[in-house]
């Protein structure tokens, strides 16, 4: 199969792309490989031409991300891929969503995909992603087949959102439990991910559905927070404040609310549609996956060196 992955920079990209050499699919990147901008629909067809799939990574959940360029990066980008694909008779389009599009006040705990959309976003990452994945699944059907992937919180080795992120807050002193870490933390190893995403293109039922992709852990956020932290050889805060206070710092502008709600809610999901339907399996358990973290990081020149990238 012929796959263009688009946003495929960064770790998450280099990790699908492994995933789908190792499958066999030949793989082209937007950018790199073929010609082609997001934002130009003409050069997008154009490097869809004769392509199979397409694996849309490009987006963000970044909470503190302003309107005007979550709108972009996440929706009309979304909404530029799809026509691209429709004009140049793209079979497949797998689409990177976020478990943070059922994100609110209330506690997820072993939620499944009946759960809907939040009624009121958090953050205009929140809001411009649920806008994204009622287009891509609607857009199934006449020709184009599409399927919404959530994963959790993307962690591995070469992370450079995530981890660099937290080694910075705890550098800072920036970094707070929120009722001592106690909820529940949805995370997705990278090269998990990538499998579902090649899963994805080739699953017979899976067009028109979104699934959630994680490890498959109940794992608290103190716990794996606390645990990836000490395999960096970071000294773990103790430092905690009870979810109310929390909650009125975000309604006093003083923290983005979907940082607040990420950390102070718990997101724990049933991820039996994608085994069932894709195939899917993590990868790797959250324990062995946090020590291949404080090796790579270790590899790195330390915690601190890793804290510095960008």
């Amino acid at each position: 199969m012929k796959v263009l992955v688009t946003g495929a920079q960064g770790f998450v990209g280099a990790a699908v792309r492994a995933a789908l050499t190792a499958h066999e699919h030949m793989v082209l990147t937007l950018g790199d490989d073929v010609p082609g901008e997001l934002f130009d629909e003409p050069s997008l067809t154009s490097a869809m031409k004769g392509v199979d799939g397409v694996v849309h990574l490009a987006g963000t959940d970044d909470p503190r991300t302003p309107l005007r360029d979550a709108e972009r990066v996440n929706l009309i980008a979304a909404e530029n891929v799809l026509a691209a694909a429709r004009a140049a008779g793209v079979r497949r389009v797998v689409h990177r969503s976020h478990e943070c599009v059922t994100r609110t006040d209330q506690h997820r705990s072993y939620a499944d995909e009946k759960l809907p959309h939040a009624p009121r976003f958090a953050d205009p990452a929140t809001e411009t992603l649920c806008l994204a994945e009622d287009l891509v699944l609607t857009a199934s059907g006449g020709g184009i087949e599409t399927v919404s992937l959530r994963p959790g919180v993307l962690w591995g080795e070469g992370d450079d959102v995530f981890l660099p992120a937290l080694l910075r807050r705890v550098r800072d002193g920036r970094l707070t439990w929120i009722d001592g870490g106690a909820a529940l933390m949805a995370t997705t190893r990278v090269e998990s991910f990538a499998l579902a995403a090649c899963l994805a293109l080739t699953a017979a039922e899976a067009p028109g559905a979104p699934f959630y992709v994680t490890d498959d852990e109940r794992v608290t956020r103190r716990e794996f927070v606390g645990n990836l932290l000490r395999a960096c050889g970071v000294k773990v805060p103790a430092g905690s404040v009870p979810w109310l206070v929390a909650r009125a710092s975000a309604a006093l502008g003083m923290r983005p609310l979907g940082e607040v709600l990420a950390e102070g809610r718990s997101a724990n999901f049933n991820i039996q549609r994608a085994r069932t339907v894709l195939g899917y399996a993590p990868a790797v358990t959250v324990a062995k996956g946090t020590r291949r973290v404080g090796a790579w990081v270790t590899a790195q020149g330390g915690w601190e060196a890793v804290a510095r990238q960008a």
